[in-house]
């Protein structure tokens, strides 16, 4: 019988209860940013960032690559502007206003 270690258990009860959602934001520009919501801290946020383009574009570091990633402020907002490769050569851009959750 497999025993559950403290951090599975911690990572199990967070996603059962703490679902990481997504505002209907375009992510095209920083004034239409993309809100992730439900994020308990940085960790969870950024990692929400990348689940979401992996939702869109597939695996990273297969069907792209990270290129570059930056923190903007905007009115107030801090905003992660990423860069990506996809595996065809064409480049996207996604932008997150990660203020809820950044620096938790």
């Amino acid at each position: 019988m497999n025993r559950i270690n403290n951090n599975n258990l911690k990572n199990f009860i967070n996603n059962l209860f703490n679902k990481i959602t997504y505002s209907q934001n375009s992510g095209n520009s920083q004034e239409d940013a993309i809100k992730i919501l439900g994020a308990q801290n940085t960790f969870e946020g950024i990692d929400a960032e990348y689940k979401y383009i992996s939702t869109i574009y597939g695996k990273e570091n297969e069907d792209w690559r990270l290129l570059s990633q930056a923190l903007l402020v905007d009115k107030g907002k801090q905003i992660d502007h990423l860069k990506i490769l996809l595996k065809s050569g064409e480049r996207a851009e996604f932008y997150f206003d990660v203020s809820d959750f950044f620096g938790k």
